[in-house]
């Protein structure tokens, strides 16, 4: 994994809008790191890799894979006007037909203890928001390129043993773009300021 060439960002990246702007400018404007991922941090994302896959095929058993994104063999999507630039992981479609963006996160099993602390599922989702930030770009990346995404899916699994601990849907709105939207305005008028 350390001879794995460093991710270049080309636009605003959705997995990074929802985190520090700062940190996401200079990852645009390719600056080395000062605290690059340490071995066993590039060893947890190929582990997320190998897990994508699996879910792919289980998707595609339970027949609502639309299709399965793999980062490096597939063309990204592109907004012009918002800079951003990315894949997600899936797109699925539930019994209507409706379409859906789908994210799946690999997590220590731990995590699931951690997050036990919230009195309600709502009040983790809030918490949650760089992920659902990534999320309702990927929604908003897709719409634009001709997908009518309905609804985002976020899935956290357990590297430890697999286990599906939590999972959630939102529903793709003008309300809940919005935001994420004007981020990512405000980050590309940085970049290209």
């Amino acid at each position: 994994v350390e001879n794995l060439p460093e991710k270049e960002y080309k636009g605003l990246s959705p997995s990074q809008l929802g985190g520090c702007m700062r940190s996401h400018y200079w990852k645009i404007k390719g600056e080395e790191a000062t605290t690059p991922p340490n071995t066993p941090a590039l060893v947890n994302f190929q582990l997320g890799f190998h897990w994508e896959s699996f879910m792919a095929d289980a998707y595609k058993k339970a027949g609502i894979l639309v299709k399965h994104y793999v980062d490096g063999e597939e063309e990204v999507f592109s907004d012009p006007v918002t800079g951003l630039v990315g894949l997600p992981d899936f797109i699925l479609k539930d019994k209507k037909g409706d379409l859906i963006v789908s994210d799946a996160k690999t997590v220590n099993s731990k995590y699931f203890r951690y997050v036990s602390r919230y009195k309600s599922f709502s009040d983790w989702v809030k918490d949650k928001n760089r992920e659902t930030t990534q999320l309702l770009a990927y929604a908003h990346l897709l719409r634009q390129n001709g997908m009518d995404i309905k609804y985002g899916h976020l899935s956290f699994a357990s590297k430890d043993d697999g286990f599906v601990g939590m999972e959630f849907m939102l529903e793709v709105t003008d309300e809940a773009l919005d935001p994420v939207i004007a981020r990512a305005l405000r980050l590309k008028e940085y970049v290209d300021n």
